[in-house]
């Protein structure tokens, strides 16, 4: 069952667009990197930051919005995790990046059950490179930390 729904999902071209990657300067990456950056530097990149992020259209803000909140909820080795994983995925060609992130949305839809089934079939492994699969592994497998609030205790 798992494997049908996989290859629908994966067979299924054009519904993703990939996002535009945002222009970064050297300058604003240094900032963002706590790198040797003099705070009136720091405060203009960050200041540019703002001005782009409240130019977009608000459903791109609220997507932005939700990434920074579910960044935020995770481990500092999930959010490095997620750094390679990305870096590794920006070496690949846009179709495949494509794929890889069809294959990212439709895994988060299932249990963890046929998540591992979808891993394992053959229709993933032919589907994808090792690359490819070991991103969408090393992806598929960060879950926010959970941390308790006083009213679950």
């Amino acid at each position: 069952m798992a494997s049908r729904a996989w290859a629908a999902a994966a067979s299924d071209g054009g519904c993703v667009t990939a996002r535009p990657k945002a222009e970064v300067t050297s300058r604003t990456a240094a900032a963002n990197s706590g790198g040797s950056v003099s705070p009136p530097e720091r405060q203009s990149a960050l200041k540019e930051q703002l001005r782009r992020f409240n130019t977009l259209p608000p459903e791109q803000r609220e997507r932005a919005l939700k990434r920074m909140e579910f960044m935020q909820s995770l481990s500092p080795e999930q959010r490095k995790q997620i750094k390679d994983a990305n870096q590794q995925l920006q070496t690949l060609p846009e179709d495949r990046r494509v794929m890889v992130h069809k294959a990212l949305r439709h895994l988060r839809s299932m249990s963890p059950d046929e998540r591992q089934q979808t891993l394992q079939s053959d229709q993933f492994k032919s589907t994808f490179s090792e690359q490819e699969q070991n991103i969408v592994k090393q992806l598929a497998a960060v879950e926010p930390v959970q941390i308790p609030t006083p009213e679950s205790k």
